[in-house]
């Protein structure tokens, strides 16, 4: 059958900044995984192919939403979503479009705003 074969695994935690000049594959990471397909699988798997997955974590890992306060409500920031992001596109577009247009939202998103980390 056309396509890939096999399964995707990923560890998914604050890891090391990344550096780009570093190839794929660190091998810490690579004995954890032979670890658990060991572990869990019984049988003698090997990794086919091995990608570094890279995406933006906060310190809590909640997204962050929220007007940059020096641009007075100009700027609009959301990033930070840790690998999770995706699942809730639909709701986080809402939330930006209230943002643009009406500066507020009806959605209980002030925990995901920048005063967090302030406090």
């Amino acid at each position: 059958s056309p396509g890939p074969r096999g399964m995707k695994f990923g560890h998914h935690r604050p890891g090391d900044e990344w550096i780009p000049h570093l190839p794929d594959g660190i091998p810490a990471e690579t004995k954890v995984l032979n670890g658990v397909l060991d572990r869990y699988f019984h049988r003698d798997l090997t990794i086919g192919e091995w990608a570094t997955c890279k995406y933006t974590y906060s310190e809590d890992e909640h997204f962050i939403l929220d007007f940059l306060p020096e641009y007075n409500q100009q700027v609009i920031v959301a990033t930070g979503f840790s690998g999770h992001g995706f699942k809730f596109v639909p709701v986080i577009g809402e939330i930006l479009a209230d943002l643009v247009q009406k500066e507020s939202t009806e959605h209980p998103a002030g925990f995901l705003g920048l005063g967090r980390f302030s406090r």
